[in-house]
């Protein structure tokens, strides 16, 4: 990804704020889930951890398509 961005600084030089095209910020935020809520977190994270203790956890926490 490449980010194109116009930096803000003070009278002395230092940044003190970044600016960046609408669409670049749009697909940062999705890239990186920011925009996720608390639960959907929750339930991501939780997903990861299932899937890490195997088949047979994920087959007791999850439904199977078929049975829906």
């Amino acid at each position: 990804m490449v980010l194109h961005i116009n930096f803000i600084t003070d009278e002395t030089g230092n940044i003190i704020s970044v600016i960046l095209p609408i669409d670049e910020f749009n697909d940062l935020i999705e890239t990186y889930g920011i925009d996720l809520s608390k639960d959907e977190v929750s339930a991501i994270e939780k997903g990861k951890s299932l899937r890490s203790q195997g088949d047979s956890v994920i087959s007791k926490e999850y439904v199977n398509i078929d049975d829906i």
